[in-house]
């Protein structure tokens, strides 16, 4: 609201005129002349005011000076400008006969433009953002709106995008009124597909241009086997994808996983048994009280696995006597196959006795508890203890395969080792006893009764080549 004022210092005559100026709208401004007021202060008269507006008459008024009061005449004269592309000056004329005139400048500015932006799928109210024409308009930023899973794209005056393109935060002169809609980058998705493991289908969202986490071997399970990684095809023939892998393409991917035993094969080599002369020796020594066993595997499988021996001692009739635990070994996930060599030791075993050791190799798939894997075992004989050719001390004792402790002769088992002469060694062979009573008599005189002779000389059968040797029990 604002005033414009005609004076007459002469005759003390004073007229008032009230206006406003009004933006009714983006196009359109109003130029509002809505009363008079008069006053005089020495005497009373009649007069006429003239109001012009942009050089336009709009309004003659009659009014009358009332000595020592105000007069109020209502104008409401409205003229309407509509705004174009420059500002414009318009002039408020103010005329009276008896006091003269005045005037005032008022401005139309240029026309306005609305733009206004919709979330187009994204949460959040519409919002309008208004510019005059000539002027840049800057566009409102990529977080105006949001929308779960999706990220901004841009802004377009077509909801579908076929229209123009308009980029966040930068500054347009359109010379316009705007519609713009939120164009928005769609996410993917990558699909799981168990492939003959438990449990549903799984998707997980891929945002864009923010790489997405592969699932671990978490995933699916499937009793006895592991979870190694995935595949485009279920059955592994299109492209690898590694568990937990970084996947960045913009395209959705169906994902089958490829699945390998947890445990599949536990083999055991060529396992030995050897008699020691003590709980700590790994050399062998034929008439040894301990044992020692050697156990070679190969195991194969995805799964970590932890791996152990053990050996059941049974005496010649089958009985067992004692299970005794080996050493243990281990294998990681992702390991093709470990090949330990496991052992044990045995102990307080008789030098006259034969023994079953039978090797149970225990495999436990630590990765998947589900899986059982079934122990493995061989069974190793611990022979009678070996001995060379032994003669009793005074020459009335002999004995193959065994010490010499009595008189007469004692058969053991086959002789693996010396045959000696006294101290001397004759060979180095595997040889069979044959006889123990020489057809030689000592005194070289006709042979006497067999409980008389001594045991002196014998013969041996040496199975590489059929030939005898002769020892002399000394």
């Amino acid at each position: 609201m604002a005033t414009l004022t005609v004076y007459d210092s002469f005759s003390g005559f004073t007229v008032t005129l009230t206006y406003s100026v009004t933006n009714t709208s983006s196009t359109n401004t109003a130029v509002k002349l809505e009363s008079l007021s008069t006053y005089s202060s020495s005497e009373s008269v009649s007069s006429t005011v003239e109001l012009s507006v942009g050089g336009s008459l709009v309004s003659t008024k009659s009014v009358a000076f009332t000595k020592s009061k105000t007069n109020t005449y209502s104008v409401n004269s409205t003229t309407n400008y509509t705004r174009g592309t420059s500002a414009q000056t318009k002039q408020i004329k103010l005329f009276c006969y008896d006091a003269g005139q005045n005037t005032v400048n008022v401005t139309i500015p240029v026309k306005e433009y609305t733009a206004t932006y919709y979330p187009n799928g994204g949460s959040g109210s519409n919002q309008a953002q208004t510019y005059s024409h000539g002027s840049s308009m800057t566009t409102k930023a990529a977080n105006t709106f949001s929308r779960t899973n999706y990220v901004f794209k841009n802004w377009n005056t077509n909801a579908d995008g076929t229209g123009t393109t308009y980029n966040a935060s930068t500054a347009y002169t359109p010379n316009a009124n705007l519609s713009l809609y939120a164009q928005w980058y769609a996410p993917h998705t990558i699909t799981y597909k168990a492939n003959d493991g438990t449990s549903e289908e799984q998707t997980q969202v891929k945002v864009y241009n923010t790489a997405a986490t592969v699932k671990g071997a978490d995933a699916f399970s499937r009793d006895g086997w592991l979870l190694t990684g995935w595949n485009t095809a279920s059955d592994g023939t299109g492209d690898s994808v590694a568990l937990g892998a970084s996947y960045s393409t913009e395209a959705d991917i169906t994902l089958y996983a490829q699945w390998q035993r947890g445990i599949s094969s536990v083999t055991i080599g060529n396992a030995t048994v050897i008699r020691t002369e003590n709980s700590s020796s790994t050399s062998e020594s034929d008439a040894g009280a301990y044992a020692y066993v050697q156990v070679p595997l190969t195991v194969s499988g995805a799964a970590a696995a932890s791996i152990s021996l053990s050996v059941e001692l049974y005496d010649d009739s089958g009985t067992l006597i004692v299970t005794v635990s080996g050493t243990t070994s281990t294998k990681s996930t992702g390991d093709a196959s470990v090949t330990p060599t496991l052992t044990a030791r045995l102990s307080g075993l008789g030098t006259d006795s034969r023994y079953d050791a039978k090797c149970i190799v225990s495999v436990s798939n630590t990765s998947y508890s589900s899986q059982s894997v079934a122990p493995v075992s061989k069974t190793l004989v611990i022979p009678i203890a070996m001995y060379t050719i032994a003669a009793k001390p005074g020459g009335h004792g002999v004995a193959f395969g065994a010490p010499s402790t009595e008189d007469g002769a004692k058969f053991g088992f086959p002789i693996i080792g010396e045959v000696k002469r006294g101290s001397t060694a004759l060979f180095s062979r595997t040889c069979y006893p044959c006889f123990v009573y020489s057809a030689f008599p000592t005194d070289n005189n006709s042979q006497k009764d067999e409980s008389q002779l001594p045991i002196t000389p014998c013969f041996v059968l040496d199975t590489s080549d059929n030939a005898f040797y002769y020892c002399d029990g000394s």
